[in-house]
């Protein structure tokens, strides 16, 4: 869910109601101070690591998951032996 990342006003627009008012009232809120997205964006690249990985641990995550399915697997093997 999006407000699970996003922070109201932080990170940022939460249309709490999910209605088509509120939807109009960001917007119209952001045309008036376009600045904001400037703002909010600055602050995502500082903090972006915090919510998403580099490709390169994303892959080292995943090499670890595959090497341990392949050590499961070799040691069910070894056990029925």
């Amino acid at each position: 869910m999006a407000s699970d990342v996003i922070q109201k006003n932080n990170l940022g627009w939460i249309n709490t109601s999910v209605t088509e008012n509120e939807l109009a009232e960001i917007m119209s809120r952001i045309i008036k101070d376009p600045g904001q997205i400037i703002d909010i964006n600055s602050w995502i690249l500082k903090i972006r690591s915090q919510f998403f990985k580099s490709m390169k641990n994303h892959c080292y995550e995943i090499e670890s998951i595959y090497q341990e399915c392949i050590d499961k697997i070799n040691s069910d093997k070894h056990a029925k032996m």
